[in-house]
């Protein structure tokens, strides 16, 4: 009887989270789509995640403003600028 096993590369990606004018976006959602592997900004906006693979796509969301979606290339540094949603209101 053997044993296979497979190893995936691994990579470690960090950012920054911050709105149109540069201000950091603090605990906003950073996870791995299709998985429950995620983190939330810290006070700074940014984030760490570690163990990732190196293609995917990292989802940001946080409540008001619209979801981000970013790719995974092999690790890196990710500055997001984040717009509001914008809402009409009829009266």
């Amino acid at each position: 009887m053997g044993i296979a096993s497979v190893v995936y590369a691994q990579v470690q990606v960090t950012g920054r989270v911050v709105d149109i004018t540069g201000e950091p976006i603090i605990g906003a959602n950073v996870v791995l789509k299709g998985t429950g592997q995620g983190t939330i900004t810290d006070f700074d906006g940014k984030f760490s995640l570690s163990d990732l693979p190196k293609k995917g796509t990292l989802v940001v969301s946080y409540i008001g403003y619209v979801d981000q979606t970013v790719k995974i290339e092999g690790g890196n540094f990710i500055k997001l600028f984040y717009q509001k949603i914008q809402r009409l209101w009829k009266r």
